[in-house]
């Protein structure tokens, strides 16, 4: 009797640790997205820092022209940090806008590239 508790609590210990490793977030691009609006664009996406301690990350959003000096944020331990970039079409020279996100440096290549077709 007592082996057969001893079993099912583990059973449901090992469910909750399992269920817990699995549904955890990792540290990243998420919720990316590109919204039309009546005359303009809105790419958001959020930054999930679920590290021990603050991390600096690098955003470049593109629209076609010469780039332009990506924007330096911080992403605070354990939270997330949401970013949004207005595109408008009559500043666009190409139908395409480009998103990179660098962590810590924008030196080398980014860990994150989305690139969008506006139509």
């Amino acid at each position: 009797m007592v082996f057969v508790s001893v079993l099912v609590l583990a059973v449901v210990l090992g469910s909750v640790v399992y269920y817990g490793v699995h549904r955890a977030r990792l540290t990243g691009i998420e919720n990316e997205r590109l919204s039309r609006l009546a005359d303009h664009w809105v790419l958001d996406f959020d930054i999930v820092n679920n590290d021990k301690t603050d991390r600096v990350y690098y955003i470049e959003v593109n629209q076609g022209g010469p780039g332009r000096e990506p924007s330096k944020v911080v992403a605070a331990a354990g939270k997330v940090f949401h970013f949004a970039a207005y595109v408008y079409p009559d500043k666009v020279g190409a139908d395409e806008v480009t998103m990179k996100v660098w962590r810590d440096s924008p030196e080398g290549p980014p860990f994150w590239v989305s690139t969008y077709y506006l139509r």
